[in-house]
């Protein structure tokens, strides 16, 4: 769909240069600016991994354009992988293969295909892939000292896993980080609020050690994140929070002020959320979303907590997309997450019988229209045209 002819991206132009910064001048530190003018980080991950291709396919515009498309779609790909490694080992059954395939059918990225967002794809893939592996690692169980006098070698094994398995979550919040701004808001948000719930339960004198790695991982990436690059930009993030806060304020004081249009604001806001909803995984797969939620009680509670603490950041992002206008775009964000409970949901569905399979081939037949109509009939055929 990338390299259809006819098919434009709005914002290609502005990666090209920015790949040919790194590739040609070996610039790396510069400012973006969001829609309202005000001056960010732009981090230079993507751009710096894709400069030893240039010095194969070349560092023309039509080349770099070409390496932009491959790279972003082969990336958010890799999410449908993803998502039916981690469903496979969080639960039996089909659950994984149907998380792939409900994320497969999702329209959530093809938006920010045609908008040629192709930072923000690169590292909400790479986040995507980190978050679903973490969910992993925390659901590993401890071995009891029976086992470990009993099957020493797996436990050691076990453990080197684990070891090399932080460092790969490690690095994967680092590249989220040094790849999009906007995606080291959201690991703040998600890791803030695991982080919140992992500290509770420890004073509570439950032992949280894979949670407690996962939460030094992402310390340790962070730390590495502003030593490498953020710390060039503490005034613009100051000012894009102090003025997101004074928007928050005057938002405050108006709802105040015109208390007998609050039931109207609201529902225009819930309208502006269903509209935007319809980009994350479809009306259906979505409810399947919220009837899955009911059913992971079959993994621990440190995997739990992550999981609905990357879906309630999702959930602040869109309420804050509404007020301010200017957020992290959430439905991307949570589409590997709603996917995974969609696969849950309706893999328990699929067992059930006749009846259940049927309507579950109807949910996954709605996904299939919605994605015809989003991907061709808006965005190739339509779209910029």
């Amino acid at each position: 769909g990338l390299m259809y002819p006819q098919f434009l991206t709005s914002d290609i132009g502005l990666h090209i240069h920015n790949a040919q910064k790194v590739a040609l001048y070996s610039q790396w530190v510069w400012t973006g600016q969001l829609p309202d003018g005000t001056p960010v980080p732009y981090p230079p991950a993507l751009y710096v991994l894709l400069a030893p291709l240039t010095w194969l396919f070349g560092n023309s515009d039509e080349a770099i354009a070409n390496l932009l498309k491959w790279t972003a779609a082969l990336l958010d790909s890799l999410s449908c992988l993803g998502l039916a490694w981690a469903g496979s080992h969080l639960w039996p059954g089909r659950a994984g293969g149907v998380a792939a395939l409900a994320y497969a059918l999702s329209p959530a990225p093809f938006p920010l295909f045609s908008a040629g967002n192709y930072s923000n794809l690169f590292a909400q893939s790479v986040f995507s892939l980190t978050l679903l592996g973490a969910l992993v690692c925390v659901d590993r169980r401890p071995m009891t000292d029976d086992r470990r006098r009993t099957d020493g070698r797996r436990y050691a094994n076990s453990r080197i896993t684990f070891r090399a398995s932080s460092v790969v979550l490690t690095l994967g919040f680092g590249l989220t980080m040094l790849g999009h701004y906007g995606m080291m808001l959201a690991a703040l948000a998600i890791m803030g609020l695991f982080g919140l719930w992992t500290a509770v339960q420890t004073l509570r004198g439950s032992r949280q050690s894979a949670a407690w790695a996962l939460l030094s991982g992402f310390g340790a990436a962070l730390a590495a994140g502003f030593a490498l690059y953020y710390w060039r930009f503490v005034g613009e993030m100051w000012g894009q929070l102090s003025g997101a806060l004074s928007r928050v304020s005057g938002i405050g004081s108006t709802v105040a002020s015109q208390a007998v249009g609050t039931r109207v604001a609201a529902g225009e806001v819930l309208a502006k959320l269903a509209q935007r909803a319809e980009n994350l995984v479809g009306a259906l797969p979505g409810l399947s979303a919220l009837f899955g939620v009911g059913f992971v009680a079959s993994i621990n509670r440190p995997t739990r907590a992550l999981l609905f603490a990357w879906l309630g950041a999702c959930v602040m992002f869109a309420l804050l997309d509404q007020t301010l206008g200017d957020a992290v775009r959430w439905y991307y964000l949570a589409a590997a997450g709603v996917s995974l409970l969609a696969g849950r949901y309706l893999a328990l569905l699929l067992a059930r019988g006749r009846m259940p399979r049927i309507l579950t081939g109807l949910c996954l037949s709605v996904m299939l229209w919605q994605l015809l109509y989003t991907w061709v009939g808006d965005l190739i055929f339509t779209r910029y045209h």
